[in-house]
């Protein structure tokens, strides 16, 4: 009698373990956020065309990376959160339709990823936007951005707002990058790479996991300056030195300023002596290199007459030096001269 009661008890004890344990994971799978990403364009919609690219195509694939990502990190990796996405082939869906189906699913975020395309190949860089701030989407936006940055170095154009539908029409907090410009060559280059592509994925998946979890921000990728400024081989000093239109500092007594973690790209370095109109060079800042910007100044010779005396026929500066040196010479003699007839015996 008493093993059947002690029996019944054991069960007892175990269900309840069970209960609390599906009630457990319940709660989990509740309050999992789900995360839906958002492939831009798409079908007869190519988006952005150049350098023999898609935008569509390009963001398919980036977003899909991302969307694996997600599910991996979800799934194996203990993130609390589920991933959804607007499309995974080449289909077109009407931008309320995205927005739409993210609410339907009671989404806490909404990615949407973009390239960029301008008539001018020159526009280049990332920028990510979300509809208003300071909201929680812009610092999902802002996050976003710098990770970007952080991966693929191009120029920043920082975060924005805009009234794009999938960032109005979204009930969630949402955001919309633009990894790069596929107008422009260089930007292009990565974005026609598989290598940089899945580094946009995880660019995106570490913004999203400082996000929810304050992950610390990433290592800045940067590289240097070092100026140099010399007359005639000299070293100059106290030389005010801009980096395009920032001033940032003055040459060391060996002529030298080092400008330390500047982020990539070209800029305009220029030297400033007193005086003179500012010389200026351009200069390509690379990640972990040091760029040199040297300003190799000479100084050119007075002129001379036909005897090689420096002095000029047109009553020149050189004439008016000499007029002032025998006019203090003469000075000099006439105090020694009245000195000695005022000394003593």
């Amino acid at each position: 009698m008493r093993r059947r009661f002690a029996g019944a008890l054991v069960m007892r004890f175990v269900a309840l373990l069970l209960a609390f344990f599906a009630m457990s994971v319940s709660n989990q799978r509740a309050q999992a956020q789900a995360i839906v990403v958002d492939p831009g364009h798409g079908g007869e919609d190519p988006g952005g065309s150049g350098n023999g690219m898609d935008e569509k195509d390009i963001v398919l694939d980036t977003s899909l990376r991302f969307f694996e990502l997600l599910r991996e990190s979800g799934a194996q990796g203990g993130r609390n959160w589920t991933a959804e996405i607007t499309r995974d082939t080449d289909v077109f869906i009407p931008l309320a339709n995205r927005a739409s189906y993210a609410n339907s699913l009671g989404a806490d975020r909404f990615l949407s990823i973009h390239a960029n395309a301008f008539a001018d190949p020159q526009a280049n860089g990332t920028e990510t936007f979300s509809a208003g701030e300071p909201t929680t989407s812009s610092e999902m936006r802002d996050l976003v951005q710098e990770e970007m940055i952080a991966e693929w170095g191009l120029t920043d154009r920082g975060g924005k707002t805009a009234n794009f539908t999938v960032l109005t029409a979204t009930s969630m907090p949402a955001s919309l990058s633009e990894l790069g410009f596929v107008t422009n060559p260089g930007d292009a280059a990565l974005l026609a790479s598989d290598n940089a592509r899945q580094r946009a994925a995880q660019a995106h998946l570490r913004a999203l996991e400082r996000h929810f979890e304050g992950v610390p921000e990433p290592e800045p990728q940067v590289g240097a300056i070092l100026v140099q400024v010399s007359l005639n081989t000299e070293p100059l000093q106290g030389i005010q030195i801009h980096l395009d239109d920032t001033d940032v500092g003055l040459t060391d007594e060996n002529g030298s300023l080092l400008l330390e973690d500047v982020a990539p790209g070209t800029y305009v370095v220029r030297a400033t002596l007193a005086g003179n109109n500012p010389f200026e060079l351009s200069t390509t800042v690379r990640e972990g290199e040091t760029a040199r910007a040297t300003f190799e100044l000479e100084q050119e010779p007075e002129p001379t007459d036909a005897a090689g005396c420096g002095c000029s026929s047109q009553g020149g500066k050189p004439m008016q030096s000499l007029v002032l040196l025998l006019g203090a010479l003469l000075l000099v003699l006439r105090r020694k001269a009245k000195l000695a007839r005022t000394q003593p015996f």
